[in-house]
């Protein structure tokens, strides 16, 4: 009986430890920092709406959705559980984990239950300097004519020229190249000054 027992308790011990969810730090230290879905980017600097998710490096959780008419806020510790993030009672479906985007500044992004949340990692609050419907800029400060493209378009960059993208949407890509080798990838995300070429 005894030994019964024994084996009952061994395999739902082993149960228990398989379906056991793992703090964010053990599974994937990215998920670490503030995360804004893109509306905290948006708008003339105060925000009406706006979602954010933040993971310590204790793995402690905080998810809010601010609303123009209240907030919600979940708090606990983030697990992750194969493709299932879960803060306190909150549970977010990882359609794609943290990673790097662009080659301008250090600007992370992550898709959470089908929405993009970003975060700059140059910023304590995720965030930055805020940076409305910023642009990516590039100026000739050289001599000679510069064949670049700028999203896709050919341009002949004249000295003292400067060309802004288009594109002006947040998280958004911007790209340009020219034949001095410069390559620049930009999301629209934080700041960035007038990039100079030659």
């Amino acid at each position: 009986m005894t030994r019964k027992i024994l084996i009952i308790v061994q395999l739902l011990t082993f149960i228990v430890l398989l379906g056991c969810k793992k703090k964010v730090v053990d599974v994937n230290k990215d998920f670490i920092g503030i995360w804004y879905n893109a509306a905290k980017f948006e708008g003339s600097g105060v925000s009406t709406g706006y979602k954010s998710i933040e993971i310590k490096d204790n793995s402690a959780g905080e998810y809010s959705d601010v609303g123009e008419f209240g907030n919600t806020n979940f708090t606990g510790k983030a697990r992750i559980k194969g493709s299932v993030l879960k803060i306190g009672v909150k549970k977010f479906k990882i359609d794609s984990e943290p990673k790097l985007i662009g080659n301008l500044g250090n600007i992370w992004t992550m898709t959470i239950s089908g929405e993009a949340y970003y975060t700059n990692r140059d910023s304590q609050d995720g965030i930055g300097v805020y940076c409305f419907n910023e642009q990516l800029s590039v100026i000739n400060t050289g001599t000679a004519v510069i064949q670049a493209q700028m999203d896709g378009q050919p341009v002949n960059l004249l000295p003292n020229a400067t060309i802004k993208s288009d594109i002006t949407c947040v998280g958004c890509q911007s790209l340009y190249t020219d034949n001095r080798g410069n390559n620049f990838s930009f999301y629209n995300i934080g700041c960035i000054n007038t990039l100079q070429v030659q």
